[in-house]
């Protein structure tokens, strides 16, 4: 058992030692030495904070989910620090060439700061054909590491209250939270490259961080943090053409019936009853969509505003309804139940029972069918000033708190 530890022990530090002079000799032809004594754990001693450039091409924002409140981003990150513990080799054609270019497994045998990505629900490298990322050294020590990356955070600060004239906010957040911000200093940069960003519902503006953003405090010390923000603006073009416009012509449809006689049940009834059936049908199908929030949002008060205003006139037809079958009953009982009042005839005795019966009739019968027709007469007024007003709180209120 001894011989076989000593044995695994050798063949473990002869790996390590060829890994090792690999990545030396590799260094080598490109005229580029580290250290005996390099550590990649300690960031280069500079007297105070290594300053890291950090800069963020963004080459589209990918998706935007509303259930689970996250945003993925396609970027290209982009690291830049001085190195002075390199060294080089002088015979190497300095003059011509500038720089060396290798592949990211250099920069594992490099210190570079450990950039962590705040709230990163999933990160993928988007790899090339050969490798996921570079690693570019200049002559006066300067190393710049850049890789591209597909990014979903879960930074985003959503509220869909004012669902859909919503508003949003997602911000990416980087850190290099190994080093404080006594060692490491991210200062960043941003691009956005509008040519790659793909059609999405929202509308979409970069802005650098707010001033309070760029640092933070972790288990008692402070770190440097760059990034990005997005607003996000929803775009209402599509629910104008789903749920606003088609909801609204099935309100104004339903002031049609207003001049079918009311006689004509079937007619005004199936007329409603339709155009009520299909507003819950149109209200089902947004629902679907709508993100998942604790309180009603906007799509929520229009289409119940559009659902009580039908409503409303089913509710008119059935009163006309019950005051038609008022009228019937009167013709039906012949005015049992009316008061009577005797009424003297120019020459003539005073008219019988009969007559003032008949009169009575006549006279509730034209009451009730009076009252019919001030119903829809109205009714034509006020339902489109309901309307009017509807639409005039609900469009100034929302655009406002947008």
């Amino acid at each position: 058992m001894l011989f076989l530890f000593v044995w695994f022990s050798g063949i473990v530090l002869i790996s390590a030692q060829f890994t090792r002079e690999t990545i030396y000799h590799s260094m080598n032809d490109r005229g580029v030495y580290l250290p005996d004594d390099y550590n990649s754990d300690l960031p280069p001693a500079q007297g105070g904070p290594v300053p890291v450039d950090l800069r963020l091409r963004v080459l589209q924002i990918a998706e935007i989910n509303d259930n689970s409140q996250t945003m993925t981003v396609e970027m290209s990150v982009g690291l830049t620090w001085t190195e002075p513990r390199l060294l080089f080799n002088n015979i190497f054609d300095w003059e011509s060439r500038k720089l060396i270019k290798t592949s990211d497994q250099l920069i594992q045998h490099l210190w570079a700061p450990n950039l962590h990505f705040l709230s990163t629900e999933r990160m993928e490298k988007i790899s090339t054909l050969k490798n996921t990322g570079t690693v570019t050294i200049f002559r006066n020590g300067t190393v710049i590491y850049d890789s591209s990356i597909r990014l979903t955070v879960g930074t985003c600060v959503m509220s869909y209250q004012n669902y859909p004239m919503d508003s949003q906010l997602c911000r990416v957040l980087s850190v290099s939270h190994s080093n404080s911000i006594h060692e490491v200093v991210l200062r960043g940069s941003i691009s956005y490259n509008t040519e790659f960003q793909r059609p999405l519902q929202y509308k979409l503006e970069l802005r650098h961080l707010p001033d309070n953003y760029t640092f933070m405090v972790m288990e008692d010390a402070m770190y440097s943090v760059q990034g990005f923000e997005v607003r996000l603006d929803r775009r209402l073009a599509p629910m104008l053409t789903r749920m606003y416009i088609p909801t609204q012509l099935l309100v104004f449809t339903s002031w049609l019936a207003f001049f079918v006689p009311p006689e004509v049940v079937s007619g005004r009834m199936v007329l409603l009853v339709t155009l009520f059936l299909m507003i819950i049908n149109i209200g089902i199908s947004v629902e679907k969509d709508i993100p998942i929030c604790s309180n009603m949002t906007a799509a929520h008060i229009w289409l119940l505003g559009c659902h009580i205003q039908i409503l409303l006139n089913l509710l008119q037809f059935s009163f006309l309804l019950f005051t038609m079958a008022q009228e019937e009953k009167v013709k039906e009982e012949r005015g049992r139940g009316l008061p009577l009042s005797l009424q003297s005839l120019p020459g003539s005795s005073t008219v019988d029972s009969v007559s003032l019966r008949h009169q009575a009739v006549q006279a509730k019968r034209k009451e009730l069918k009076e009252i019919i027709i001030k119903v829809d007469r109205r009714s034509l007024i006020v339902f489109p000033i309901v309307c009017l007003l509807f639409n005039t709180g609900y469009w100034v209120h929302f655009l406002v708190s947008k």
